[in-house]
């Protein structure tokens, strides 16, 4: 799959009235075109399962029905903390919901507009016997004192483990962490027995789950386990760009929420056959049974129709309060860091 992708868009303005009125927005926008020729969006993880909405998007042509040129950028590995990607400059950002409200807590105008997964998809494993589930975090008091291998330094395995144990009862500095670059680099540390538990997304977490005596304390690409760790709904990936940037360019914006949504609903009956066809390949190269069985544990985490949940910004706000990552947020209004209306114009008009 080429990293530069050239596409076109059609916009649908799909209002809440009839279907004529409908139509005839659509004839005006198409007519006016779109507000700029190129979008740059930037991926906070490359080659990550969470991003196969915009993978497929290209592949499956989306961009191009939608006349939207398009070009992906990779946020450097070392830059996995909110504060490091919160500098991070974009035109339109898929990452954590969490960035944005991280960037709210700075004062900086953000919002998403489209959700790509409903959970962060991390999973916590440890050697053991196979217990799956919330009810397996009971025993995180037993690995009070032990090596937690996770990523970057504040990144989203970092995170996601911390508020596990908070959730559990503990307390962040009860375990000794253990930081490395790339995921590659946790399973090695693994390997030699450096760590005693391991926080990886897919297909990192697949790959070690298909090992032997491997047990899983948690696992966010399921529901259960996520609204255990948020305590409700919550958000994962989502597509998000600056106020002022949604306002100057809302064909745009609806162009990409289009072709997006429309991988998205594609997903639904996607067959591994069909997933094999349009992938990146660089998700194929290690092991394709190791895919098929990352696809069949996370696809339970993708959003199907790309709205963010009521509750979800307070929910995940919470988190971010309670690691202390935010302060102050006394002025910091949750339902102005997402807008909801470009998903459902684009669900409306695919019926999706």
């Amino acid at each position: 799959m080429k990293t530069l992708f050239l596409h076109r868009r059609q916009l649908l303005f799909a209002g809440v009235g009839a279907a004529v009125l409908a139509q005839s927005a659509w004839g005006q926008n198409r007519s006016r075109g779109l507000e700029i020729s190129t979008l740059y969006i930037t991926l906070d993880e490359a080659d990550s399962m969470r991003h196969l909405p915009l993978y497929l998007a290209q592949s499956l042509g989306f961009f191009d029905q939608e006349q939207l040129q398009v070009r992906l950028i990779h946020v450097p590995t070392d830059s996995q903390s909110l504060e490091q990607q919160a500098q991070v400059r974009s035109e339109v950002f898929a990452g954590s919901f969490e960035r944005v409200l991280y960037l709210h807590a700075q004062g900086l105008s953000n919002q998403a507009f489209l959700m790509l997964t409903r959970s962060p998809g991390v999973v916590l494993l440890t050697k053991g016997q196979s217990a799956v589930g919330p009810q397996g975090l009971g025993s995180l008091a037993e690995l009070t004192g032990l090596r937690w291998g996770v990523g970057p330094q504040g990144g989203l395995s970092h995170r996601v483990a911390m508020l596990s144990l908070l959730r559990a009862g503990m307390k962040i500095n009860d375990v000794q962490w253990k930081h490395a670059a790339s995921e590659t680099e946790l399973l090695k540390t693994l390997d030699v027995q450096k760590v005693d538990v391991v926080g990886l997304t897919d297909l990192a977490a697949t790959q070690l789950e298909r090992a032997a005596n491997m047990r899983v304390l948690l696992d966010t690409r399921t529901q259960r386990d996520t609204d255990w760790l948020y305590g409700g709904s919550s958000a994962g990936v989502t597509l998000s760009a600056s106020n002022s940037f949604i306002d100057r360019n809302p064909l745009t914006i609806q162009a990409v929420t289009q072709a997006v949504l429309k991988a998205m609903v594609w997903m639904r009956t996607a067959s591994p056959t069909d997933l094999t066809r349009h992938v990146p390949k660089t998700l194929l190269e290690t092991n394709s049974s190791v895919f098929f069985s990352a696809w069949s544990r996370a696809r339970e985490g993708f959003s199907s129709d790309g709205v963010l949940p009521d509750g979800a910004a307070v929910n995940m706000l919470k988190g971010l309060q309670r690691l202390q990552l935010v302060s102050d947020v006394s002025t910091l209004n949750p339902a102005n860091t997402f807008n909801n209306r470009f998903a459902i114009r684009s669900r409306q008009q695919l019926r999706a």
